[in-house]
């Protein structure tokens, strides 16, 4: 038996809950498709360190500590027992943006407390070889063994929608053929746009994000100009309920961007509705890095100092889909794009 620290995420994103919940670990790039059909693209990846590893060595009963950083030192959260040899999770192709479809099952035990130790190191996936620390993993992974497993089943794949589907689902929900149309070819020329973007990933910034793929969506959804203001205050974006010069104007809508494949996770979240909550009008926070897009709803009687926000609905431009593939109460394509409407 031997023992591997993982890590719970890479910093911007933490994919603690995800492993707990579905009962396994997993790590990506997993795009190109199944590791050993793969093998030699994987071989060019810079995760090579950690995939090859991830499917040639770990081993069914060998022992799993998730960390996660703090401060100087990491923290476990949970320690964990392989249950499975390798297998291609499609279920979760994008995970905070990230593609995390290489996985094994793992028996996990969260601790009760989450604790600060020395020994671990830096690196999404490695042996712990510090005897102390080997000592301590297997001290808490017999004191934890026995409690009752809670995994849910895994996630189920959602089929991708097509153009004339979506065409006909937003028909379906009341909008007309010809703005359902619009807004899917819009989606077309964005989708080949955020592709060549994402190849020149490194050099494309915030404001390439806002001009290029988040501004032409609104403006295909029915945004005028007008009721769109870029960088209002600390805002990327506000959008307004009639002309932003109108002295009665109020935001309705905060849209925060960021750079292709940051996460769009806790941090903007908290972000964008700190700038939401300066306007008791605000009802909806949209977060998007230009292709992938989350949207928020204040919580219904909700007030504006509570900060009581939901996600409604998540979609990847380049991967339409009409439900959300992890949550089974957040809608997708269909519902982000009838939630974004003026």
């Amino acid at each position: 038996m031997k023992i591997w620290q993982v890590a719970a995420g890479d910093g911007d994103r933490d994919y603690a809950d995800l492993f707990l919940r579905f009962g396994l670990v997993a790590v990506g790039p997993g795009d190109p498709g199944p590791f050993e059909e793969n093998r030699g693209t994987y071989s060019g990846f810079k995760q090579w360190s950690f995939l090859r590893p991830f499917h040639d060595d770990l081993q069914p009963d060998d022992l799993l500590v998730l960390k996660r950083p703090r401060g100087k030192k990491w923290e476990i959260v949970a320690v964990g027992r392989i249950t499975s040899d390798y297998y291609y999770e499609e279920g979760l192709e994008d995970v905070e943006g990230w593609d995390l479809q290489h996985a094994r099952k793992v028996d996990w035990r969260r601790l009760p407390k989450e604790t600060a130790v020395g020994g671990l190191t830096r690196g999404t996936l490695k042996r712990i070889v510090n005897q102390p620390t080997q000592k301590l993993a297997e001290k808490l992974w017999s004191e934890l063994e026995g409690g009752e497993p809670t995994a849910e089943a895994s996630p189920t794949p959602q089929p991708e929608l097509e153009d004339d589907e979506l065409v006909s689902l937003l028909i379906d929900k009341g909008l007309s053929t010809s703005a359902s149309e619009t807004t899917v070819a819009t989606i077309g020329r964005l989708r080949w746009l955020a592709r060549w973007y994402a190849e020149h990933g490194a050099s494309v910034g915030e404001h390439e994000i806002r001009t290029f793929l988040v501004a032409p969506l609104l403006l295909a959804l029915g945004w005028p100009e007008q009721r769109i203001k870029i960088e209002y205050k600390r805002a990327d974006m506000a959008l307004w309920d009639r002309p932003f010069s109108d002295s009665d104007a109020v935001v309705t809508t905060i849209v925060e961007t960021k750079r292709l494949y940051n996460s769009l996770g806790n941090w903007p979240k908290s972000q964008a509705k700190g700038y939401a909550e300066q306007h008791p009008s605000c009802s909806k926070i949209v977060i998007t890095d230009g292709f992938r897009y989350k949207l928020f709803e204040r919580e219904e009687g909700s007030s504006q100092a509570a900060g009581e926000w939901s996600e409604r609905a998540c979609a990847n431009l380049r991967k339409l889909r009409a439900q959300h593939p992890i949550h089974a109460d957040v809608g997708g394509a269909g519902d982000l794009i009838l939630g974004m409407l003026p």
